[in-house]
């Protein structure tokens, strides 16, 4: 982690001055009754790039230290960066809310780590700009032709349902990048048993089925995502992995795994059969994968 803050040291200069262009306003006196916070974050300003770095040190904290979700989003709706580039020491808290916070202004937002450029993006550029063509086309498709299942399921909602429609998971994707997943919210609660039988049943076998990731084909739509690939990693699963293992993130994920390797059981780290796929990529193996996704095959 050394070594990535020490690059991010020489991409970014300090500026002061980011939001506040004749003085810095004073940090506030802390309640009597409140401690100073042992960690909080130091802001770097350069070419409309902005990146929050996670300090200890008490002297180069930022006045967005210790704030909270309000305040950090009435911050970045002044300023004038496009880009929020995320030290992945910080909590993951404030990650989702700086994330969060981003998003609702148009400002892309990025997790910093060190990635290899031996991913097929890099390796193979016009045959990866072909499969992504061939993802969003198809995703397309798709979206067509299960707009019956999409009014089925909003109907069956809007009468039995009591919970949002859709369940949001903050993802890492190509080149760092945060983005907002999207799947079925149909986990079946303690309190749903009792609303409808048949409703808990839609519900289950809307869970145990391919239909859940049919939210999924947005994300394709949006270039956050493919139809084959590695598995998505959420915040959570990026933080528990080492430096070595987040290296193969700079690739977009997919909403199906590998034909070979099935639903990941762990997914704090790479499996062998995601990394065989990404050392081997060829646009004719993914074509091969795809169809043996749809036919069935093991």
């Amino acid at each position: 982690m050394a070594d990535v803050t020490e690059s991010i040291e020489n991409r970014f200069t300090i500026q002061e001055k980011l939001v506040y262009p004749n003085s810095h306003p004073p940090r506030e006196k802390p309640h009597p009754n409140q401690s100073a916070p042992t960690s909080g974050f130091k802001i770097k300003f350069k070419q409309g790039n902005l990146m929050v770095q996670n300090t200890n040190n008490p002297w180069k904290m930022h006045l967005l230290s210790g704030r909270d979700r309000h305040f950090i989003s009435e911050w970045l709706q002044v300023c004038p960066a496009s880009r929020v580039y995320l030290d992945p020491r910080i909590d993951v808290t404030y990650l989702e809310i700086w994330a969060e916070s981003a998003r609702r202004y148009g400002k892309k937002t990025f997790l910093v780590f060190e990635r290899t450029r031996q991913s097929p993006p890099y390796r193979y550029p016009r045959q990866w700009l072909v499969k992504r063509c061939c993802d969003w086309w198809i995703s397309l498709g798709l979206l067509l032709l299960t707009t019956p299942l999409w009014l089925t399921i909003g109907f069956l909602w809007c009468c039995f349902g009591h919970r949002p429609i859709l369940r949001r998971q903050w993802c890492v994707g190509e080149g760092g990048k945060l983005f907002l997943s999207f799947q079925f919210n149909c986990q079946v609660t303690s309190e749903a048993v009792g609303v409808g039988s048949f409703f808990t049943v839609f519900q289950r076998w809307l869970q145990n089925s391919a239909m859940v990731r049919l939210p999924l084909l947005l994300n394709v739509l949006r270039g956050e995502m493919g139809l084959l690939g590695i598995c998505p990693r959420s915040i959570m699963d990026v933080l528990a992995m080492s430096n070595q293992q987040r290296r193969y993130l700079n690739i977009a994920p997919g909403i199906f795994p590998i034909p070979e390797s099935g639903d990941l059981q762990d997914c704090t780290r790479i499996s062998n059969w995601e990394l065989e796929y990404l050392k081997t990529w060829s646009l004719w193996k993914e074509m091969q994968m795809l169809a043996k996704l749809v036919m069935g095959w093991r």
